[in-house]
């Protein structure tokens, strides 16, 4: 199955479109699924014996991560947490606010943008950090970045704003930042439960990228079983985007302003090649900042 590893680097434009439809189909295939979950199952063995100590408040996230599928805490409560990445991560958010919309209902930091100011992209490289994503995935990790945003209230269900698992890797793990206060107006991240997610799969018979509203989501699970991460500025959230139905609810009242950091294994299903890129560009780039864990997280 090394044709679903690392390997695999999607184009842009159609030809993208064409290979994830593939990808799509082919994991409908119980055989093909199987050797998937049999094949990330035999490097999670071989690599349990390398895997590094997590202590403190990184010890109680894994914990509680493996335990419940998402784990609650603050900027200030994690020790990884800069206080220069959190200068530029509230002076990105600034930025936003007169910005257009970079996609339908979204605006975005520019990835040169942060090329040019590290220190947020460096929060998601501590050592600290990548033991805890190490430990959860059970394999080395690859760091996939950072996405400072403003989500829009325009109330409008589309993109991210749909129910969704994500498509990279057979396991992954990222985290929200609030960049704002986020209430029940301002977009929340929402999420099922894995129980509440596997009943899901099931009665729809669900696969590799497919999306739901919020309507044909409410025909098998009720309204009450969706959970919201309401929260002030600077909360954090821990989840495996692979595992979990999840989404960014729509904002209704006011803009949602956050950062999310994304990680897979070094062998994902779907390598994107502006990711990759732009950690080549980074390494070069800030090599003098980088350690050797660090820029193993980056780039082969």
């Amino acid at each position: 199955m090394e044709e679903f590893g690392y390997e695999t680097r999607l184009t842009d434009g159609p030809v993208k479109r064409a290979q994830l439809r593939v990808f799509r189909n082919l994991r409908r295939v119980g055989l093909v699924e199987a050797a998937l979950s049999a094949r990330y199952s035999r490097r999670t063995e071989r690599h349990v014996d390398a895997l590094p100590g997590v202590d403190g408040s990184c010890r109680d996230v894994l914990e509680v991560l493996k335990d419940e599928g998402l784990a609650r805490s603050s900027a200030a409560a994690l020790p990884f947490v800069s206080r220069e990445g959190m200068t530029q991560l509230r002076s990105f958010a600034e930025s936003l606010k007169d910005r257009a919309a970079t996609t339908a209902s979204s605006v975005h930091v520019p990835r040169h943008e942060i090329m040019e100011r590290p220190d947020a992209f460096r929060i998601g490289l501590d050592a600290r950090l990548l033991s805890l994503v190490e430990n959860y995935l059970g394999v080395p990790v690859r760091y996939l970045g950072m996405d400072v945003k403003r989500e829009m209230a325009d109330a409008k269900e589309n993109g991210i704003r749909l129910w969704h698992r994500d498509i990279e890797d057979h396991r992954m793990l990222k985290f929200i930042v609030y960049l704002s206060d986020v209430d029940d107006g301002a977009g929340p991240f929402e999420w099922l439960s894995r129980r509440d997610t596997d009943a899901v799969v099931d009665a729809l018979r669900l696969v590799w990228g497919d999306v739901l509203t919020t309507k044909e989501l409410g025909a098998v699970v009720p309204a009450v079983r969706r959970q919201r991460a309401v929260g002030a500025r600077d909360t954090v959230h821990f989840f495996d985007p692979a595992r979990i139905l999840h989404r960014a609810s729509p904002p209704t009242s006011r803009d949602r302003y956050s950062v999310t950091y994304s990680y897979a294994t070094r062998r994902p299903y779907v390598e994107y090649p502006h990711v990759t890129d732009f950690n080549r560009k980074f390494v070069a780039r800030w090599a003098s900042l980088l350690g050797p864990a660090q820029r193993a997280a980056l780039v082969e």
